[in-house]
């Protein structure tokens, strides 16, 4: 079972030996993770749980935070290579300045130390995978980043991968440990879906502050006309 993530050593060796083509491709963003409370210390703010934190700053850096376990939010900041909006930020102190001034739900939720640890942390490249089968002959699976990686914008990563454990588990269940029937419904069961989820990936946070209006635009206009 290949379930080594995006770079995977098992999905290369089987596009090099196997019939299964694999769609990889870098998105022109990159991105640096970040992790801040949910509730301020002093529990005067609270960020809903179950909703997506996003803001979009303009030049291509928006931030999108999801909610963790724990009252935590995992965030990614994501920007142009060319416009590191923290490249400039030589302290900690620094990087907690720009998102209190730019970024102002966050204002009452990061502390200093969440800025350090940010400042700290690399700028990462996204890079998404996209295969026509899930499985080679009746031996080997591949699951996870491995064979569908995408954006961690859209906070649906673990949960795919999590997802394909599961359905996984079914089908073995349901073909009663038969590798040869198990892995093909496997395929079948899950490959559109994750598919969707690239589609997803790719296209649900445009890329541009005039984009993102021209997004909402579109959201408004079809809501009237339905």
């Amino acid at each position: 079972m290949g379930a080594d993530g995006v770079g995977s050593q098992v999905r290369e060796v089987l596009t090099a030996r196997a019939d299964i083509q694999c769609q990889q491709d870098f998105i022109p963003d990159v991105y640096k993770s970040l992790h801040v409370p949910r509730i301020a210390p002093d529990q005067t703010v609270e960020l809903a749980g179950n909703y997506l934190h996003t803001s979009t700053l303009g030049k291509g850096i928006r931030l999108v935070m999801a909610p963790q376990p724990d009252n935590w939010l995992h965030g990614t900041l994501i920007f142009s290579p060319d416009n590191n909006p923290l490249e400039n930020c030589t302290t900690d102190e620094a990087v907690l300045t720009y998102f209190q001034e730019n970024i102002p739900f966050l204002k009452p939720l990061m502390r200093l130390e969440d800025a350090a640890v940010l400042r700290q942390r690399p700028v990462s490249k996204i890079m998404t995978v996209k295969c026509d089968r899930m499985h080679v002959c009746d031996r080997i699976l591949l699951v996870g980043d491995a064979v569908h990686a995408v954006s961690p914008s859209i906070g649906q990563g673990c949960n795919a991968s999590l997802q394909d454990v599961q359905v996984f588990a079914q089908c073995l269940d349901r073909y009663e440990d038969k590798w040869e029937e198990a892995l093909p419904a496997f395929t079948a069961k899950r490959l559109s879906d994750v598919h969707a989820l690239r589609e997803l990936s790719d296209y649900t946070f445009p890329r541009s502050k005039p984009m993102m209006l021209e997004f909402i635009f579109r959201l408004t206009v079809g809501k009237k006309l339905r």
